[in-house]
């Protein structure tokens, strides 16, 4: 019988298979549309600018890690320059087939920052816990305050109280995820009750509730700047349809990036409000505008990083 992660592999594969298939029909039939928004210079002067905009956004996230890490016992000092560098060189590997690469990678490079290994693992099964409490909070909520959104199949009412459950989700998988049969021999989780304790977490989740949200309305502003017509009325809907696309895709395995996942889930409801070809345009060069906003941000850290080994007396102290 084959085991529970051979499952899930095989289920993000076929996902991100008909993912990408369905976003590859939609591209083709509005290739018109997207060559014409190539030669155009606005759109490349939209995708650099949003770039630049996305990967300063990243020093949110990594100093959401920090705080995370710090309270999950790093047994070395954790400033937000270290989280940065490492958490910006590990970042990019996610766009390497597993979707998993980027938390290989920041265990490899805390091992040098003298940080535990459990700590690390740690601080990424509970960013990614509350990553996805942050943009489902944001989802559901845009879903009762603005009838656009495609939730308006439920009751503002049932919308609110959902949005406000699923802040509490993290807190009770860390307190309580451990006695549950298919979670009881994840390490990292087992070890999450002291976090689940602390209010110290409100502070990340905060963060990520900032971030996509801000990250939301480049996304918005990229379709505003490329097409004009673009009403802010429109942003609650633009908003949900972008973070429903990132929390799919940053959880289906196998798919590099969420990539094609995420763009399945905007799509149609992104056409419903601006109209289908604008959607894949912008779909598409958000894509870009993602992918080199990591780049930068790969730049940018391992920068800082090759700065400390030029000048050795930069680095922290890494206890005996």
């Amino acid at each position: 019988m084959p085991s529970l992660r051979t499952v899930f592999k095989v289920v993000g594969f076929v996902l991100m298979a008909a993912a990408l298939v369905f976003v590859g029909m939609q591209v083709a039939q509005y290739v018109q549309d997207l060559r014409a928004a190539a030669t155009r210079p606005q759109t490349w002067l939209a995708v650099v600018a949003g770039a630049v905009l996305y990967a300063a956004l990243s020093l949110l996230l990594s100093g959401a890690w920090q705080t995370i890490l710090a309270r999950a016992g790093a047994g070395a000092p954790v400033s937000l320059r270290t989280c940065y560098e490492v958490y910006g060189r590990s970042q990019i590997a996610k766009y390497v087939p597993g979707n998993v690469f980027h938390f290989v990678g920041r265990q490899l490079l805390g091992r040098s920052a003298g940080w535990a290994q459990g700590a690390i693992a740690l601080s990424s099964v509970v960013e990614t816990l509350l990553m996805g409490s942050a943009a489902a909070f944001i989802v559901l909520l845009l879903g009762a305050l603005d009838r656009s959104v495609a939730l308006k199949i439920a009751p503002p009412g049932i919308l609110v109280i959902s949005a406000l459950a699923a802040i509490g989700v993290p807190w009770l998988m860390m307190r309580y995820g451990r006695i549950l049969p298919g979670l009881r021999n994840l390490g990292p989780l087992a070890r999450a009750d002291r976090l689940a304790r602390s209010s110290a977490l409100l502070i990340p989740l905060a963060i990520y509730v900032a971030f996509f949200a801000a990250t939301a309305c480049v996304f918005w502003l990229l379709a505003a700047w490329m097409f004009g017509g673009v009403e802010v009325s429109v942003l609650p809907g633009v908003a949900a349809a972008f973070v429903s696309g990132w929390l799919l895709g940053n959880i289906t395995p196998s798919a590099p990036g969420g990539i094609g996942v995420r763009e399945a889930v905007i799509l149609p409801q992104l056409a419903h409000l601006i109209g289908g070809p604008q959607a894949v345009v912008v779909v598409v060069m958000f894509r870009l505008v993602t992918i080199g906003g990591d780049v930068l941000f790969f730049a940018v850290a391992s920068w800082l990083a090759a700065g400390k080994t030029r000048n050795p007396d930069s680095r922290e102290p890494v206890p005996r």
